[in-house]
C-alpha cells in the first residue's frame, strides 16, 4: 500500500476516502485519530502541529496512480476556486468564494462558460 494524501484535519481525509471509494478504489485510513491525541486546533509553542500524527490516505499499489491523479486534480481545482474573478457587468474584481458580485449582485459565471454574443 502507499499513501497518498495526507492533512492535519481528518475531514478532508474522509471526503478523499468517499471520492476515491465511489471510483471503485479500496481506501485505508490511517492516524484517523492522531491528531486529536496531540491536541489539534489547540497551540502547541513553535509548532504548527505534529506532522507524524496527522490522518493519513492510503491505496494498493496497483491503484495509486488513479488515486494520486484524482488528488492532483482536486489541488488543482481548489487552487483555481481560489483565484479572485472579474464581474462581466460591472468589471470588479469579487473574491473567489463569493457566488455574486458585491457590487451589482450579478452572479458568478459558470467555469468555462462564455458570455452570450449581444447582437
Amino acid at each position: 500500500m502507499k499513501m497518498v494524501f495526507t492533512d492535519p484535519s481528518v475531514v478532508p481525509c474522509d471526503m478523499l476516502k468517499g471520492m476515491l471509494e465511489g471510483s471503485g478504489i479500496r481506501v485505508l485510513i490511517k492516524n484517523e485519530l492522531g491528531s486529536a491525541g496531540v491536541g489539534l486546533g489547540s497551540p502547541i509553542p513553535h509548532m504548527i502541529s505534529l506532522s507524524c500524527t496527522w490522518p493519513e490516505v492510503w491505496v494498493a499499489d496497483n491503484d495509486y496512480a488513479v488515486a494520486a491523479a484524482m488528488v492532483a486534480d482536486l489541488k488543482q481545482r481548489q487552487i483555481s476556486a481560489e483565484v479572485p474573478w472579474t464581474c462581466k457587468r460591472c468589471g470588479e474584481s469579487v473574491d473567489a468564494e463569493l457566488s455574486a458580485c458585491w457590487k451589482c449582485d450579478a452572479p458568478k459565471p459558470e467555469p468555462g462558460a462564455e458570455p452570450a454574443a449581444h447582437l
